[in-house]
């Protein structure tokens, strides 16, 4: 079978892909998959690659190091994106009210002045350098705040799970041997990764971080349900979604 993969594409953007039937398969975060299927897009949740993953909000170097400085700020952000609705939430759930706008992957926008602080996540080789090479600052981590941790996850749509009804499994299987493979060579999958991405090994390393990648346990499952769970509530006590749907019923295994 052949397989073409379409790498670049942010979750608005997969999630048109989708609805036009120019993919077949997504992966990426929990908050486009979840408004993708409220509003009726056909696809059926088959796998969590990570129940780890991260939010971060970076301001310049200059900026204060409290929260609260954001309070009626701009935040460049992918809008729609899972970061947006990680790094919206905490605000809210502190009190600091900011104003979100488009460019969460234009980093000259926070260089520049022209937003004061970009929200995002910590796999960004460029974004990583501003921070650990020119001083700019985490004044959000969600690692450090149980319960704003997000998934990675993968979905398939009905139409081609109806002509491949053996994907869920496959696709398990194939995720779980590689996840076997890499971790038991992580010398070689990072000198690999350094290579395809232009960045030396032990900023390969930090940008995959080994031990946020699903195992593809049942308890990691679990917790994957949870954090949907988690984004479709929040999504829909704000507005952005308008079905509240069952959870159970989007999986297919």
């Amino acid at each position: 079978t052949e397989i073409t993969v379409a790498p670049g594409m942010v979750g608005p953007d997969l999630n048109d892909a989708l609805n036009s039937g120019s993919l077949d398969l997504v992966t990426y975060g929990d908050g486009p998959a979840v408004v993708a299927r409220a509003i009726g897009t056909p696809t059926r949740l088959i796998d969590f690659s990570s129940v780890k993953r991260q939010t971060i909000i970076v301001t310049r170097p200059d900026w204060p190091q409290d929260l609260k400085s954001l309070d009626g700020k701009k935040i460049a952000v992918v809008v729609g994106s899972t970061m947006h609705r990680q790094a919206d939430e905490f605000l809210r759930n502190n009190g600091v009210n900011a104003t979100f706008v488009s460019g969460g992957n234009d980093l000259s926008l926070l260089q520049s002045g022209a937003v004061d602080a970009i929200a995002s996540w910590p796999y960004s080789a460029q974004l990583h350098l501003l921070i650990h090479n020119n001083g700019y600052r985490i004044v959000f981590d969600s690692a450090d705040h149980p319960g704003y941790a997000w998934s990675l996850l993968s979905v398939a749509t009905e139409d081609t799970l109806e002509r491949h009804p053996d994907l869920p499994g496959a696709w398990g299987a194939a995720r779980a041997k590689a996840t076997e493979d890499l971790l038991a060579n992580q010398d070689a999958f990072y000198a690999w990764y350094a290579s395809k991405t232009g960045v030396d090994v032990e900023l390969a390393k930090a940008l995959f971080p080994a031990d946020q990648i699903a195992r593809g346990t049942e308890e990691e499952f679990a917790e994957g349900e949870k954090l949907i769970e988690s984004a479709k509530s929040i999504l829909f006590k704000n507005g952005r979604i308008p079905d509240d749907f069952p959870v159970a019923e989007w999986i297919a295994r």
